[in-house]
């Protein structure tokens, strides 16, 4: 029966760990992106766009989308008589980094994507592409339809639509290749283009899941150390010793590779003096206002999915340690 239960745990542990590493690689795919609530004053259409094309003409271009929304915009369809009530996203450059799957809109003029509830009270069914929707005396091309909590219209700003280009979403990459991502890149961008607002980001959450995912491989290399330093100090032989000790040393120098390549820590979490003792009480209110607002926005949503994979793997995190601790302890027991 013991060896039953050892190998259920070594199964929970490694299982349990391996789904923590799948879910915590999900939630890292979108968090790149941050987010920057422009202050005082949102940009026009032709404004968004000029600094678009001047970025592009960077050596290293931040990708970035300009967003606003517009509530209790009115669509409607005239074949069908449908009509919907909806939040217009008005987008200049990369949709794709507001709502996922919305690519086309970069290059396709007078195009939309609707909410999957929005394409059925319009048209009768959610596969709704090349369908043309009504905004006023405005026609659009349905491109296709995304899942949503919200009813939503995405579509490319016009100039007639004024200042409501109110938020910017950018891809946050390494300081240098290979790294993982910061925030020093989207600060530049606000800095190059004249623009002042607060960056959101996710960084802190997706680094504090990945460091937590060193907890359980660095517990085993320590116990791999004990039990080599162990038997290297009960060793008969001279050889043995020499085996048992090079395993010490090769398990200590696999826990500071673990250490120096994995564990992770965003640059805007370290402050320019250590005696600033406020500093992470600001950081992290700041932190938490502005990702709460967020949440509210169309790109909250992709968010929310982020924050859920987030959870998952801290939780299936937490079964894997607590299985391994389990599984040390039971041998400790039966040792003693």
């Amino acid at each position: 029966m013991r060896e039953v239960g050892i190998c259920i745990r070594i199964t929970a542990a490694a299982v349990f760990f391996l789904l923590a590493v799948c879910f915590c690689t999900k939630a890292g795919r979108s968090s790149d992106i941050a987010a920057a609530i422009l202050s005082p004053q949102p940009l026009s259409a032709g404004q968004a766009g000029a600094i678009c094309e001047l970025e592009m003409e960077q050596e290293q271009p931040v990708g970035n989308c300009f967003w606003g929304e517009v509530p209790d915009t009115q669509l409607s369809c005239r074949e069908t008589g449908g009509s919907s009530l909806v939040t217009a996203v008005l987008t200049v450059g990369n949709p794709e980094l507001v709502v996922s799957g919305s690519t086309a809109l970069a290059y396709q003029e007078n195009g939309c994507f609707l909410d999957t509830r929005t394409a059925n009270e319009l048209f009768g069914t959610e596969q709704a592409s090349g369908q043309i929707v009504w905004c006023g005396d405005s026609s659009y091309t349905v491109y296709g339809t995304f899942e949503s909590m919200e009813q939503m219209m995405i579509r490319q700003a016009e100039d007639t639509d004024g200042e409501v280009l109110d938020m910017v979403s950018l891809h946050l990459t390494g300081s240098q290749p290979g790294l993982p991502p910061d925030t020093r890149g989207a600060q530049q961008f606000l800095v190059r283009h004249n623009l002042s607002g607060e960056i959101i980001d996710y960084l802190f959450l997706n680094a504090l899941a990945g460091d937590l995912l060193l907890v359980l491989p660095l517990f085993v290399v320590s116990c791999l150390i004990r039990m080599s330093c162990a038997q290297a100090k009960s060793a008969d032989t001279v050889c043995k010793k020499a085996v048992f000790s090079g395993l010490a040393v090769l398990s200590a120098a696999a826990a500071v590779y673990l250490v120096l390549q994995h564990f992770r820590l965003p640059p805007d979490m370290i402050p320019t003096q250590w005696s600033d003792f406020s500093f992470w009480e600001t950081w992290w209110e700041t932190q938490r206002r502005n990702l709460l607002l967020l949440l509210g926005t169309a790109q909250g949503e992709a968010q929310l999915v982020m924050l859920w994979n987030l959870l998952l793997s801290f939780l299936c995190n937490l079964i894997a340690v607590f299985a391994g601790f389990s599984l040390c302890l039971s041998f400790s027991r039966h040792k003693g």
